[in-house]
C-alpha cells in the first residue's frame, strides 16, 4: 500500500500518513521492502500552493 495520502477522510486503522495541502515545502519519504525484498522510496511533496505529488522511486543515491 502506498504510504501516504492526501485531500481524503481515512480510517481510524489505516496506517498511511495524511500529508495536508496547505503549509510550507516539504518532501516526505517513506523507504519500503517490496515481497521480493527490493527497497523502494515512497514520495510525497508539498508545493506550497496547495498541490501534493505522489511518486515512487526504486532509485538509491549517496550523498558524499
Amino acid at each position: 500500500m502506498f504510504p501516504f495520502t492526501f485531500d481524503q477522510k481515512i480510517a481510524a486503522n489505516d496506517k498511511r500518513q495524511v500529508v495536508e495541502t496547505k503549509g510550507f515545502k516539504a518532501l516526505f519519504l517513506k523507504k519500503l521492502k517490496t515481497l521480493s525484498e527490493k527497497q523502494i522510496t515512497g514520495i510525497a511533496y508539498r508545493d506550497g500552493k496547495g498541490g501534493i505529488m505522489l511518486g515512487l522511486t526504486t532509485f538509491e543515491h549517496s550523498r558524499h
